[in-house]
């Protein structure tokens, strides 16, 4: 596995500041964490809590995906039993499609979706172009596709894409964690069985 290119990774850094298009959105810039990425994990735009520590998915919907990933052997505690070789925390990079809190939590406009773009690929360039991509809601599957669609339809599957190079790509839209905690437990259930689907998927490979 490629080692993470830090340098790049911080070279990567863009901001918004002094744009009047962004002038509602935070000061606060929240990067990405992982090792050993295997996987590309992105989702919307870091919470208070996220904020607060300067940290993706720390907050309750942070909790709920750190379940679901470890279903895909994507994440292990220190003393889960089911992922052997695993020490703890993540083998994935882990990050969101904006590194800046938008006001009162709203969902990050098209403009800002793609302004953010770059780095999100920067980023994804520096930590060693996994082959597994993984947008979590609809703005990261936006982020990707550069359009507006349904998550719900997209989410649990295996989408093969080719990228410029030539190198072949899985994209794994899954829906986003949040949902899941209004949705109840017929939603949890949905997305505990997306992970599981992914977790079989990587088995086979």
């Amino acid at each position: 596995m490629a080692a993470i290119d830090w340098d790049a990774l911080t070279d990567a850094e863009v901001t918004y500041c002094g744009d009047p298009r962004f002038e509602d959105l935070s000061d606060i810039t929240v990067l990405g964490e992982g090792d050993n990425p295997e996987a590309f994990i992105f989702g919307e735009a870091p919470g208070a809590q996220e904020e607060a520590r300067r940290r993706p998915f720390v907050g309750p919907s942070g909790a709920v995906m750190r379940d679901l990933m470890a279903i895909a052997g994507l994440y292990a505690t220190a003393d889960d039993k089911r992922l052997e070789g695993l020490e703890g925390g993540p083998n994935c990079w882990l990050t969101n499609t904006v590194k800046f809190r938008p006001p009162r939590n709203r969902r990050p406009t098209p403009l800002e979706i793609k302004a953010a773009r770059p780095w999100l690929s920067a980023e994804w360039k520096a930590v060693g172009k996994p082959r597994l991509i993984i947008p979590v809601g609809g703005v990261a599957l936006e982020a990707i596709t550069g359009r507006q669609q349904s998550i719900l339809i997209a989410a649990g599957k295996c989408h093969n894409y080719r990228s410029k190079e030539g190198r072949e790509l899985f994209i794994w839209p899954m829906v986003h964690p949040s949902y899941g905690l209004r949705g109840g437990p017929q939603v949890q259930e949905m997305l505990e069985k997306d992970w599981e689907s992914l977790a079989e998927w990587r088995n086979r490979q």
